[in-house]
């Protein structure tokens, strides 16, 4: 891999790892708050945030390691995507969430979306 693609694959590895250790900790710490407002059971929210944080913890040491594994890179891609394709079927699905939920769901998968864009193009 070229110095500055792996350069630009790490920077979208470590803000991939640091956005999912982020919204992960939120969802399980205020599970309950989040499930109110989406309309969802909270520890459904608690088991996801707790996996994204997991998600991320490994996103994130695959981007410190010397040379990143682009096997590992492509997993994360395709967890990516995978997060998107559920979200949009929840979405999609009338009254299983409110509509801030939809709101917030939709949001954060754009956000995924654009990470997993980023480094599909990447390699």
């Amino acid at each position: 891999m070229k110095r500055g693609n792996e350069s630009l694959l790490r920077r979208t590895l470590t803000g991939n790892g640091l956005f999912s250790i982020t919204s992960g900790s939120i969802a399980a710490v205020f599970a309950s708050q989040l499930a109110n407002l989406m309309g969802v059971n909270r520890i459904v929210l608690l088991v996801i945030g707790v996996g994204v944080v997991g998600f991320g913890i490994v996103t994130l040491m695959n981007a410190r390691r010397q040379p990143i594994s682009l096997v590992e890179a492509k997993l994360t891609v395709f967890a990516d995507i995978s997060w998107v394709l559920g979200s949009v079927v929840i979405i999609l699905v009338p009254g299983l969430l409110t509509a801030s939920g939809t709101l917030l769901l939709g949001a954060i998968s754009i956000v995924v979306a654009a990470f997993a864009i980023t480094r599909s193009e990447e390699h």
